[in-house]
């Protein structure tokens, strides 16, 4: 079978689904998508406390319906709550609540060894290269 790139991405793709699905778990032994625990991460580290839907929407180039269901799941958990914005009434701010915080500080440590077990033996040059070609391979697909 002839190697394509979107294949190899696809297959990796599912590698790194079913990792987190068997690997990565919070304290109640619950687990998360990889887009949620995206989210988290997004949230926690957001150096501008201001993140609404549509931040998240552009930062992980998914449609309006695709992170509001997410959200809304998040939501529903307790990992996140939506709070009216003082200058803007229609927008909601997106923040991590405590719970939420606590479960990204600890699935973090085990999305850390997972990126570890990616990069195992790799070269920091063809990481690099890696990151350039997915770049690339971005710019090409927004494009069109």
């Amino acid at each position: 079978m002839e190697k394509r790139i979107g294949r190899e991405i696809k297959f990796i793709h599912i590698l790194t689904s079913r990792y987190v699905t068997k690997h990565i778990k919070c304290k109640e032994k619950k687990h998360y998508s990889l887009i949620q625990i995206d989210i988290m991460e997004y949230l926690a580290e957001a150096k501008n406390n201001n993140i609404y839907q549509k931040d998240i929407e552009k930062e992980f180039e998914l449609r309006k319906s695709t992170v509001s269901g997410v959200l809304d799941t998040m939501q529903r958990n307790g990992i996140i709550g939506r709070f009216e914005d003082e200058e803007d009434f229609r927008s909601k701010q997106i923040k991590l609540t405590e719970k939420g915080r606590k479960i990204y500080q600890g699935l973090i440590k085990e999305i850390l060894k997972m990126e570890s077990l990616i990069a195992k033996d790799i070269s920091k040059q063809d990481i690099e290269i890696f990151f350039k070609v997915a770049n690339q391979i971005k710019e090409n697909l927004k494009n069109v």
